[in-house]
């Protein structure tokens, strides 16, 4: 795929989408083949432009790492709470972290992985399921 400006792009961009309120999902928005930004919604409709805080109030945009997790398939988002496997433990264990951005690269926000090298599942996200975390905190 290529940008408006036909630089090639490696990963899809696409950003999830929710209302802060409720952390109701409205869609995604991404960079069409012709790299214009569109709106999908949960249903697949898709439709040009992004969503608006004047029609939806208080928006969150939580962006795609590119990476999609090694159980179901699921699409890994900036914010998520994975379940990953820790190779540097002996013997490995099951950790809990979010997914984070740091210097320019997603990665596990405590233990600064490469997200596409370690096999993972999302369970939950820091707006709908903070406490996944908090769980981990207090073991």
């Amino acid at each position: 795929m290529k940008n408006h400006e036909g630089v090639e792009i490696m990963n899809d961009i696409k950003f999830k989408v929710e209302r802060q309120v409720n952390n109701l999902l409205l869609g995604y928005e991404v960079l069409d083949e012709e790299g214009e930004w569109c709106s999908i919604m949960p249903s697949g409709t898709k439709r040009k432009g992004v969503f608006s805080v004047k029609h939806h109030g208080a928006l969150r945009k939580r962006q795609y790492s590119g990476v999609n997790d090694n159980k179901n398939g699921t699409e890994i988002f900036k914010g998520d709470i994975v379940k990953y496997l820790d190779w540097s433990a002996d013997p490995k264990v099951w950790e809990v972290d979010e997914i984070d951005f740091v210097d320019g690269s997603f990665c596990l926000s405590k233990n600064i992985i490469d997200i596409s090298i370690t096999v993972m599942e999302v369970i939950g996200d820091i707006h709908s399921t903070p406490e996944l975390l908090e769980k981990e905190k207090s073991e």
